[in-house]
């Protein structure tokens, strides 16, 4: 940001649907602060929500999870910008994922298995979510399941994913 506490017109989007602008939104540093409804029409799962500030041309964008009250837990891969899918394809030569898990009980742990056999356990935040980082180097080009289970409540959530020599874009 440039000169001492600036001001600059915003706008806000979710999945890349205009929210709202903002006019003459306050800096201080890198810090503004902006209330975003999101619209109640909003379907369950994760979503990207961002701020524009096209004098600067600078996005900030973060995840929110929408949850009604009959939400199950769901499983799936962090892309390069941190949004969540439910299936993903990597090279099997030094392909990674990070699998991220919602709406599981908050503070449970889980058992991870990929393709039955166990993987680990991972622990859950404060929010019922987690993130891990699974290394498939040296997995033979497939088709493959991730399982996750809580050890406490049994609330489970599957995701799928491919190593392929081909990878489509």
């Amino acid at each position: 940001m440039s000169g001492t506490n600036p001001s600059y017109n915003l706008t806000s989007s979710l999945d890349s649907t205009l929210l709202g602008t903002f006019p003459d939104v306050s800096f201080a540093g890198d810090t503004f602060r902006i209330h975003v409804t999101i619209p109640s029409t909003t379907t369950d799962g994760t979503h990207q929500v961002c701020v524009a500030n096209a004098a600067e041309q600078t996005q900030y964008c973060m995840e929110l999870l929408v949850c009604s009250s009959n939400c199950h837990p769901t499983l799936g891969f962090l892309d390069g910008n941190g949004i969540s899918f439910p299936t993903a394809t990597r090279q099997p030569s030094g392909g990674n994922f990070t699998v991220v898990g919602d709406a599981f009980q908050p503070g449970e742990s889980l058992s991870l298995s990929l393709d039955i056999p166990y993987i680990g356990d991972q622990h859950l935040d404060d929010t019922g979510r987690f993130e891990f980082w699974l290394s498939v180097t040296g997995f033979p080009v497939g088709d493959y399941t991730i399982n996750v289970e809580g050890q406490d409540s049994a609330d489970s959530a599957s995701a799928h994913f491919s190593l392929s020599n081909v990878v489509d874009f």
